[in-house]
């Protein structure tokens, strides 16, 4: 997000030279074809209608067609190169407005998703799995409160190969109770691929603690 920030303000800054470049630019014409629109109109309005070339007047027309307007002509030139170069480079920056957010960067931004009545069945069901008292009750509740959070992150569209892929996606500072999950999720590894593998009621306790305020933090129980 920090990089979104930081590309948003470079694309602003880009837009705002490009603006700048734009009015300098048009002034830079003005003065330059001044001498063969305006300025020869102002002068045509002198006494007898013509330039004395030996006079003052005929003196700041020479150095003007001779040096000023030139010089205008070479600061066009580069005005428009600058202002072809900072409009390129500045496009890459604006990107389509979007009717929604992807659910990464609606947890980034704070907000968090409605009640979700499905994974709230799912998830009572689970809770009252665990309340069996005995080992296969407590594996089994692990195990399917794991799959309860895994159907959150692919309903929502979080994607990946693995529930770890997707798992990954989210960080601490955007649901804080990510990594609990992750301590849950090892617990349920070693349950599934360890024959004979034991828990505690501990153990149990603490991975549904971890799956119901990671389910309560995103909102969708």
């Amino acid at each position: 997000m920090a990089d979104d920030k930081k590309k948003e303000g470079d694309g602003q800054s880009h837009f705002s030279a490009f603006f700048l470049i734009a009015l300098a630019l048009i002034l830079f014409l003005i003065y330059t074809f001044l001498p063969s629109g305006g300025g020869q109109a102002l002068l045509g309005y002198l006494p007898g209608g013509q330039v004395d070339a030996g006079g003052a007047v005929g003196w700041l027309a020479h150095i003007w067609f001779d040096f000023f307007w030139p010089m205008f002509i070479f600061f066009d030139v580069l005005l428009i190169i600058g202002l072809v170069l900072v409009w390129i480079k500045a496009r890459k920056y604006h990107r389509a407005p979007k009717l929604f957010d992807t659910p990464m960067e609606s947890l980034a931004n704070g907000k968090k998703f409605s009640v979700d009545k499905q994974i709230r069945k799912i998830w009572f069901k689970v809770v009252e799995r665990a309340q069996g008292g005995t080992q296969e009750s407590w594996k089994s509740a692990i195990l399917e409160g794991d799959a309860v959070v895994d159907l959150f992150l692919k309903k929502y569209g979080y994607e990946g190969d693995t529930m770890a892929d997707r798992l990954s996606q989210i960080i601490e500072q955007e649901v804080s109770a990510v990594e609990q999950v992750w301590k849950a999720h090892r617990l349920r590894n070693d349950i599934a691929h360890t024959p004979g593998f034991g828990v505690s009621k501990k153990d149990t306790q603490d991975a549904l603690t971890a799956y119901r305020d990671f389910l309560r933090e995103v909102g969708v129980i």
